[in-house]
């Protein structure tokens, strides 16, 4: 198996969240990427770097048949008004 993480995807944590209002939305939006996209479902996956970054995940921007699953999760944060959890 292969772990990514989304380029420009700084969702609110679930693992280990600040807050209860932090994993509420981390939740959320783990809802939706798991609703998007289906398994079995053809994806593409273009990754940022050929080397993973300092946690074993590769850095990658997916694509899906209705387009760009990174942006999705975005525009669907900014509509719920879930806050990035850029540091």
């Amino acid at each position: 198996s292969v772990s990514l993480r989304l380029v420009r995807v700084y969702a609110p944590e679930t693992y280990k969240p600040k807050d209860a209002t932090e994993k509420k939305n981390g939740q959320l939006v783990a809802a939706f990427l798991t609703s998007r996209l289906q398994a079995g479902e053809a994806i593409t996956v273009v990754t940022s770097k050929d080397k993973t970054e300092k946690y074993g995940r590769y850095l990658a921007e997916v694509w899906d048949s209705d387009g760009n699953v990174n942006d999705a999760i975005l525009q669907f944060m900014v509509g719920q008004g879930i806050p990035s959890n850029k540091k």
